[in-house]
């Protein structure tokens, strides 16, 4: 096969003089409709930055052809408009005629330019000879394709004949899918799949805010209603005494006069109020120290105080306060108890506002700005500390402290890391430069010596936070991006997992391999997780196992864990290290014993779509789920039952889910 040489929209326009109204029209017989709906919808998706209706604008007859009687006239027209021509071959293709007749227009109006094949079934062989398809190999070879001259060269092809149901969530036919998106974009496939890793990664923090944001409606509608009952149960409580002293003192009143009278209104008073008039509930005073007399109008502010976007959210160490940042510029304070706004907004970033943390003490916030500064607030006050934290040239998208809190690592959409000290707002050193791609992952080591970038330029790196150094050479060996990295529970091992498939086990010390790369899996390994022993490290792979390793040895421990039908897209140990949850794009979550590899009871079924992540709490007897479904479901793990009903209220794929550290 061979890639036709791309060149730009703009491009072309400019070269041809015409204004194109779609990037692509997709020619295909009615019986390959699901193939072609596919590709569609993934070049729809593939490479869509946010704000984007669709990435590609792509002319598909199902979807934008309107009745007419000139059809013929019709199709040409938006041929014309189209800068690529993607034909879906099959024996239904050949059978019809049509395509064959929409392939010869396109070649004779435009030649064998910016022509992409798909084959959904059957044989295609070029021959090389003489510069066309063999007729008596190739059943799906159009007639006009299989004339001598019709193409200059072979034409760049992908086959997708086995990759029915052909959903663009399916990792290897977005591959594929990327391989035909990639000339039309402009671009190399690896560029175009390391923007589309950002840009999904970029919607699940949205995601993840909006999880957090559900959660956090969730405890203040739960605090509103209890302060509404025990007010109204106040209001009864004040009302019956106040009928029950009325009716004692009209007792008292006639004692003297009417010792019949009296005896009713006493008896009416007791009646009023069963509990003596002296006595309080404990509730009602908790309530009232706890929340105010005005609690319930109050509990419902933080509903209304960003006028954009939350982006992210974190709670104290101490769990006291929760900060929120949004679109509108903004950071946020709130007690979490009572869902109070604790003192003014914090302004001052010029642009929205897209990640924050506490310190490892509390006494610091961190903000990372689109605006390209860095921002260091006191949470008890609320006043900056400091000036911005300048340097970086693009977006600063995340922010992590150490583990004792004296370094604060920043990445951004410059390719750059940067390190400061929080306690002056000063870089350390110069910016963590040598990845050629976005950084991908960023962890520091448990004891905060290390610090390990995975990047989109299949590198790993080792970084002395203390002084911002590089620590050792880069760690290479990933011939694909590398989509996780983790460090052991006592950081004497990394773990990194990539597209190409493989495990490695990396010495922090010294930043050599340790062993061979752990292989077995036939797919990327998108997730990787030590137990909390560090005896045991567990990877899920786009190839629906999930592998057990030894990371003493790097020896397989058992038999692959089997049973899922699709994509394992996270794995997670329980905190005691006795289950093991993974979550699928099957739409199943499965539990496993980790010390034999066996499943435990039967999948965990309820979700109507793919798993995407699963998290324990923090005392392992809930398990938490998040689906493709728009739903969070809650499960027993000793069980397999579910607690509840689902909780709902997203119109769209949850993707990721988290406990609050008290549980």
């Amino acid at each position: 096969m061979c890639a036709q040489a791309a060149q730009t929209p703009e491009h072309q326009a400019r070269g041809q003089g015409t204004s194109f109204d779609y990037d692509a029209f997709i020619s295909y017989a009615h019986h390959d409709r699901p193939v072609a709906a596919g590709i569609q919808k993934g070049l729809h998706r593939i490479g869509r930055r946010m704000g984007q209706l669709h990435a590609l604008r792509v002319f598909r007859d199902a979807t934008d052809l309107t009745a007419s009687p000139d059809l013929w006239g019709r199709v040409t027209e938006a041929m014309d408009r189209a800068r690529y021509l993607i034909v879906v071959l099959s024996p239904h293709a050949v059978a019809s005629g049509w395509v064959n007749k929409e392939v010869a227009h396109w070649l004779a109006r435009r030649g064998p330019d910016h022509l992409l094949f798909v084959v959904a079934d059957g044989n295609l062989t070029w021959d090389e000879n003489i510069g066309r398809f063999d007729p008596d190999r190739s059943d799906v070879a159009l007639p006009v394709l299989t004339q001598p001259g019709a193409l200059a060269a072979e034409p760049f092809y992908v086959d997708v004949s086995a990759d029915a149901p052909w959903d663009h969530h399916i990792p290897l036919f977005r591959e594929k899918v990327t391989d035909l998106a990639a000339p039309i974009h402009g671009k190399p496939k690896y560029e175009l799949s390391s923007e589309d890793l950002r840009e999904q990664r970029r919607f699940h923090r949205l995601r993840r805010a909006a999880v957090a944001g559900l959660v956090l409606l969730t405890i203040l509608a739960v605090v509103g209603a209890a302060i509404a009952i025990v007010q109204r149960r106040e209001a009864v409580r004040q009302r019956n005494e106040a009928v029950a002293l009325a009716l004692a003192a009209a007792s008292r009143d006639a004692a003297t006069t009417n010792s019949a009278l009296a005896l009713a209104l006493a008896a009416e008073s007791s009646h009023a109020t069963p509990a003596p008039l002296w006595q309080a509930t404990d509730a009602l005073v908790n309530a009232r120290v706890a929340f105010g007399q005005h609690a319930a109008l109050q509990v419902r502010e933080p509903l209304i105080g960003h006028t954009g976007l939350v982006f992210a959210v974190a709670f104290s160490p101490d769990g006291t306060r929760l900060a929120s940042v949004g679109w509108d510029k903004t950071v946020r304070l709130w007690d979490p108890a009572t869902g109070r706004q604790v003192g003014e907004p914090f302004t001052g970033h010029a642009d929205g506002v897209q990640d924050v943390a506490f310190s490892p003490d509390g006494t610091r916030l961190a903000t990372a700005g689109g605006d390209k500064t860095v921002r260091l607030w006191d949470p008890t006050t609320g006043k900056p500390i400091g000036q911005p934290l300048t340097g970086h040239t693009d977006a600063v998208t995340t922010v992590a402290f150490s583990p004792d809190g004296t370094r604060l690592a920043t990445a951004s959409g410059d390719k750059t890391l940067r390190l400061w000290d929080p306690a002056t707002g000063k870089p350390v050193g110069q910016p963590l430069t040598g990845h050629t791609d976005a950084v991908q992952d960023v962890v520091f080591s448990p004891d905060g010596t290390r610090l390990a970038t995975a990047g989109g330029d299949n590198i790993v790196r080792l970084w002395d936070p203390a002084t911002g150094t590089q620590v050792g050479q880069a760690l290479t060996g990933h011939t694909s991006l590398v989509l996780a990295v983790a460090f052991s529970p006592d950081g004497t091992r990394l773990a990194t997992a990539g597209g190409d498939k493989t495990v490695r086990l990396w010495d922090p010390a010294t930043g050599r391999p340790v062993g061979q790369p752990l292989t077995g899996h036939t797919d990327a390994v998108s997730a990787v997780a030590f137990s909390p022993d560090g005896t045991r490290l567990a990877t899920a792979s786009w190839d629906a196992s999930v592998r057990m390793w030894d990371p003493a040895t790097g020896i397989p421990v058992a038999e692959p864990l089997t049973g899922h039908t699709n994509v394992v897209w996270d794995v997670a140990f329980s905190p005691d290290g006795t289950r093991l949850a993974t979550a699928s794009g099957d739409a199943t979550v499965r539990l496993w014993d980790p010390a034999t590899g066996k499943p435990i009871g039967q999948p965990l079924t309820g979700h109507t779509d793919a798993v995407s992540a699963v998290a324990f709490s923090p005392d392992g007897t809930r398990l938490a789920t998040a689906s493709n479904d728009a739903t969070v479901r809650l499960w027993d793990p000793a069980t397999g039952k579910p607690i509840g009903q689902p909780l709902t209220g997203h119109t769209d794929a949850v993707s990721a889910v988290a406990f609050s550290p008290d549980g």
